[in-house]
């Protein structure tokens, strides 16, 4: 039977949170952000820790729930090692140490180190590193074994190449910079330059432990701006996820909050207007800081600055209202911010200039309602780790799966597909006639699959109402973002939300049958996209009813085929019962189609 928390679609915060480290943060807290007073962090009756609101909250009049501003972020652009992460030339040119994940999760094992003198301290006090879940890629044998064929196997999920690729360029990185820097233990392997192999043989224990702090920090990272890029957010990742549920054949959202950050920012310096993008600027990031004084310069604290007693929402809106009149902006002071105007809450400890700093919104995130938390929750606030990713994606990511038949999980049949591709060629018994097929697939592969996906997102997006009059408030179609998968063979799947095959599987269908002069005259030989995609939509995306009997009948073979892939029997292993899940939801899905078309 499934717990309470399975059957609500809830699962725990990004990563183990330990709670007797809670108070600390909210220190942290009031000295750095604007975090509302009135929240409250506690275990939640779902699993592990939750913030939960004192009873219904008016969205409308007061969504905000914290501002932290950019500058308080844990981002290796605020860490003192940026500056050698940005001097590193690494041997695997895939692996750039100071962007992206590689550099947060360094910027996390060096701050570790620096223990109290870190700025964010308190911060990762709270942070279970030890008990954090292991990488799916970091899985033993058994269980991978397992895993064949599902989909995260498909996905290339269980492969842990990058993950060990990654650990050797950080080892490498903290022996060029031993003179500079006290190597952490986490990275202090005698030969840096042990091959991914012998790495994973004789020190596969700090390699789980690395793998531990990848996936702590992947589990709570947030995609801030093109300056900043990845960084953990302080007090944003306690919020426990809330799975979308269906409805009427749709997902739909469930989560209380948003995170809301202003994503356009300049590449080179942060600041929304500024000269570089103009004058084709670039910056070294070297220059502001000395390296050869990286341990010496010390940092600035909070405690350091002048304090007072509080800061106000009125006094924040007086801040912003001289920004905007120093600027000599035409922007609307009310869109300036989400904070409310109309009511005092305090901010134990701040100093003027955080105050400053929370009176731009623009140089912080923030975190606000979207929907009032429910009493058949406690009041519980949740967030959502992505309402489109399904199983694989969730664990890959956050460690957990939506026990309670993930909507957004789909069952790849590509494999099928190439299998019947390769089959007809074999018959043609034709060179020409191979090449021909190969013919379409590169075309498909160069300028085809994205028009088809082009096409499809614009009919998706479609309103059955007249948009500029549309009075839904929960109508959010206008605005949604329709993503497909990166590459076309991951395009051929059956969907669990109804059981439908996606409609590129029947477009790649119609062009493999397509005859080929058509296929030359129609599709090859146009230079003219408006004309190529009339012609797609034509050729393509317009079937016969005769047609789509064929594609499903093919597309039920593929999903019996595709049954009978999987392990005969699940051996009982450390993540078992998690497999045995994933399996059975992903057959499930399987039958869905051959039920709607045998």
């Amino acid at each position: 039977m499934l717990s309470r928390s399975a059957q609500l679609g809830i699962c725990y915060s990004m990563s183990s949170t330990l709670s007797s480290k809670v108070e600390p943060l909210k220190n942290w807290l009031n000295k750095n952000s604007f975090w509302r007073e009135d929240l409250i962090i506690k275990e939640s009756p779902y699993g592990g820790i939750g913030v939960f609101s004192q009873g219904p909250i008016d969205i409308e009049e007061d969504p905000l729930l914290l501002r932290i501003p950019k500058a308080n972020l844990l981002a290796p652009k605020n860490s003192y090692i940026y500056n050698l992460l940005v001097d590193y030339e690494p041997e695997n040119p895939d692996i750039i140490l100071s962007e992206g994940m590689f550099g947060l999760v360094l910027t996390v094992i060096y701050e570790l180190q620096c223990h109290d003198s870190s700025p964010w301290f308190e911060y990762l006090q709270t942070i279970d590193f030890n008990n954090s879940q292991i990488p799916v890629c970091l899985w033993d044998t058994v269980d991978k074994d397992n895993l064949k064929n599902t989909q995260l196997d498909l996905l290339n999920f269980l492969d842990p190449q990058e993950l060990i690729d990654f650990y050797v360029e950080a080892i490498r990185f903290a022996h060029k910079n031993l003179d500079t820097l006290p190597i952490p233990s986490i990275l202090n392997i005698d030969n840096p330059d042990l091959s991914p192999k012998l790495l994973s043989e004789k020190h596969n224990d700090k390699l789980i432990e690395f793998g531990k702090v990848i996936q702590s920090v992947i589990s709570r990272a947030f995609l801030i701006d093109n300056y900043y890029q990845l960084a953990l957010v302080p007090a944003a990742d306690l919020f426990n996820h809330l799975s979308p549920k269906t409805k009427d054949g749709k997902v739909i959202d469930r989560e209380n909050i948003h995170f809301v950050c202003d994503g356009t920012v300049c590449e080179v310096c942060g600041e929304q207007e500024c000269d570089h993008e103009e004058e084709g600027e670039v910056v070294d990031d070297d220059d502001d800081d000395d390296v050869d004084n990286i341990e010496q310069e010390p940092r600035k604290s909070s405690d350091d600055s002048e304090s007072i007693t509080s800061i106000s929402m009125d006094y924040i809106y007086e801040m912003e209202q001289d920004e905007l009149s120093d600027a000599d902006t035409d922007v609307d002071p009310e869109e300036a911010s989400t904070l409310s105007m109309e009511e005092e809450i305090a901010v134990n400890g701040a100093d003027h200039d955080l105050a400053n700093e929370l009176s731009d919104s623009s140089k912080c995130c923030d975190v606000v309602l979207i929907r009032e938390p429910q009493e058949q929750h406690e009041f519980e606030i949740f967030n959502s780790y992505g309402n489109e990713l399904s199983n694989a994606q969730l664990l890959q990511k956050y460690g957990f799966i939506d026990m309670d038949d993930n909507p957004n999980d789909t069952c790849l049949l590509s494999i099928q597909f190439f299998k019947q591709l390769k089959t007809l060629k074999e018959k043609l018994g034709n060179p020409k006639k191979a090449k021909e097929l190969d013919q379409k697939i590169e075309w498909l592969e160069e300028i085809g699959y994205e028009l088809i996906n082009e096409i499809i997102s614009a009919e998706d997006m479609e309103h059955n109402h007249d948009e500029e009059d549309c009075q839904d408030e929960s109508c959010d179609q206008k605005d949604a973002e329709v993503i497909f998968p990166e590459s076309w063979p991951l395009s051929i799947f059956v969907k669990n939300i109804d059981g439908s095959c996606s409609p590129q599987t029947y477009a790649i269908l119609k062009l493999i049958e397509l005859k080929h002069p058509y296929f030359v005259q129609k599709l090859e030989a146009i230079d003219n996209e408006k004309i190529l995609i009339k012609n797609i939509q034509k050729y393509l995306l317009n079937y016969t009813e005769k047609e789509l009997k064929s594609f499903n009948k093919t597309v039920l073979n593929w999903c019996k085929n595709r049954l009978q892939k999987y392990p005969d029997s699940i051996r009982s292993s450390k993540h078992s019962e998690q497999i045995s899940t994933i399996i059975n939801q992903e057959k499930r899905i399987l039958h869905k189609f051959i039920d709607l078309h045998s």
